[in-house]
């Protein structure tokens, strides 16, 4: 018994295939772009005060979290863990 399968493919032109590539090529160089733009921006914001800010704020959250208890000196919050003190930390006026 024989079968005989009658499928028809259809090839691209080699015009479909060069625009397909340049478009892919318009579309992959924009993306890349878009996240050097990204990349740059956090950089940015990596050299800011805001960032150093915000790593102080994240510093006193971990400092707070271990301690039992906190003692405004003067400008400086020290920090004490079962009667000792841990870490100090200056406040600044911002």
């Amino acid at each position: 018994m024989r079968i005989r399968l009658n499928v028809w493919l259809k090839a691209s032109t080699l015009v479909e295939v060069l625009v397909t590539m340049a478009l892919a090529g318009i579309l992959l160089l924009a993306v890349y772009d878009g996240l050097e733009i990204l990349n740059s921006g956090i950089n940015r914001i990596d050299d800011s005060d805001d960032y150093e800010r915000l790593d102080w704020l994240e510093h006193f959250e971990i400092l707070e979290f271990r301690c039992d208890s906190v003692k405004r000196v003067g400008n400086t919050n020290v920090f004490y863990l079962c009667g000792e003190p841990i870490d100090t930390l200056v406040i600044y006026g911002f």
